[in-house]
């Protein structure tokens, strides 16, 4: 993988991941439904490592959820950004549209 997005939802992410032919938008999305289907984290893990890029909104922010289940989704979303960012060439965080680079690693020609 070689971009992740992150940032807060309405936060103009998709903008930065432009350019790239393989994007997995709403990325936390796609973990609550693989969480739903039964999937373990390196399964989740290994299908989200398949795209270019990877755009997930931060999730584990705010008033903690009541329902179990949102709370595990919420933890489950945090440790796999923090094994993409682990991996990934480039990380992003994005703020009211401006973009801040938390890591980028130099390409290699």
């Amino acid at each position: 993988m070689k971009l992740l997005v992150v940032g807060a939802a309405g936060q103009d992410k998709a903008r930065f991941a432009q350019g790239y032919k393989d994007v997995l938008m709403d990325a936390h999305l796609a973990v609550r439904d693989m969480m739903k289907a039964g999937m373990s984290r390196e399964d989740m893990l290994a299908s989200l490592l398949s795209h270019e890029a990877v755009v997930c909104d931060e999730v584990g922010m705010g008033v903690v959820p009541v329902d179990a289940f949102e709370r595990i989704w919420r933890e489950e979303v945090g440790r796999l950004c923090c094994e993409l960012a682990r991996r990934a060439s480039s990380v992003v965080r994005v703020v009211c549209g401006i973009a801040q680079t938390l890591k980028e690693e130099p390409e290699w020609k």
